[in-house]
Order: C-alpha cells, then structure tokens, then sequence
C-alpha cells in the first residue's frame, strides 16, 4: 500500500501541476469569448425610441388626390363619395388628433359670387357626412375656391367636370 500511496502523491502533484498548467496555457491561448466573438445579429444598435402611431401617414396616404366630384350646380354627395368619407372618417376616429380640410370648387361657368357660395355647399356636405358619422366638426375646416383653382383648363365638358369637386387634405397642409 505504501507504494501505491508514494506513487499516488507524486502522481497527484504532477497531475495538478500539468492540469494547472494546462488550463493557464488553454485559458491565455483562448480569445475572449465575450469581447471579441461578433454577435450572430450584427453589431449593437442603441435601442430605438417608439414613435407613437399618431394616424398621419395612413391618412396622409389615403387622402392623397383623394376628390369627390359634384354634378352640374350640384352639392350632392354620390355613392362613392360616400364610401370613400367612411373610410376617411374611420381614421379620424382612431385618430382624434387628426384633421382634415375640405375645398370646394367648381367649373369655370356661373359668376364669382354663385361658384364661391357652391363651393362652399360642397365642402359643407363633405363636412356634413363627416360629422354625421362621429367626427367633430372642429376637426374639419371648409372653404370655398369657386372657379379660381381649376384642375383642368380646358373649356370642355370632361374638364368642366373635373372642376367640380371637393378636394381633401390633411388640415395641417394648404390646399
């Protein structure tokens, strides 16, 4: 037993001195792990801040060239004017912050004074539906440009028609 016992100890001691050794060489030769290993998602962004969803770009997007046209002398609102005001008014109702303005317009025929007045009939039946629908009325400013701001030029029916509109934009843009 004592020759196993005196082989043991000097064993043991050369043991621990290699492992020792070992590990010190194994630990020196290593790369830190945790410094210099690239993460598998790319480098460290800061963290980004949430922007709160105010609504602006959705209704930004659908209010772009978005027009409701008119019949001659008319302030009536038609089936699809209708249905795009539905849409416009779901937004502004998740969205009480937000506001539009409405721009009546006409064609170049009539005088000032009857096509400012039709214009603003126009933007008011907008605005009207609006509110029917929930939206309150100081979100939605009107106002009239008669004949001054046509789209189309021309002195033709097919343009004449294309003047007679109500056009809608965010209410922190000018019309």
């Amino acid at each position: 037993m004592q020759t196993r016992t005196w082989l043991s100890i000097p064993a043991l001691a050369a043991a621990g001195l290699w492992w020792g050794g070992c590990a010190h060489n194994q630990t020196a030769a290593l790369p830190n792990l945790t410094s210099s290993r690239p993460s598998s998602n790319g480098p460290a962004q800061p963290p980004v801040a949430e922007t709160p969803d105010t609504g602006q770009a959705d209704l930004d997007a659908m209010l772009r060239n978005e027009v409701l046209h008119f019949d001659y002398d008319q302030a009536t609102l038609s089936a699809d004017d209708l249905h795009r005001l539905q849409n416009i008014a779901d937004i502004l109702s998740k969205h009480p912050k937000l506001g539009v303005r409405i721009a009546g317009n006409c064609d170049e025929r009539g005088t000032e004074d009857f096509n400012l007045q039709l214009g603003q009939e126009r933007a008011a039946a907008a605005q009207k539906y609006l509110v029917d629908l929930g939206i309150d009325a100081a979100r939605i400013a009107t106002l009239s440009y008669g004949k001054d701001r046509p789209i189309n030029p021309a002195h033709t029916s097919e343009a004449w028609a294309e003047n007679r509109r109500a056009d809608i934009q965010p209410k922190s843009q000018n019309p």
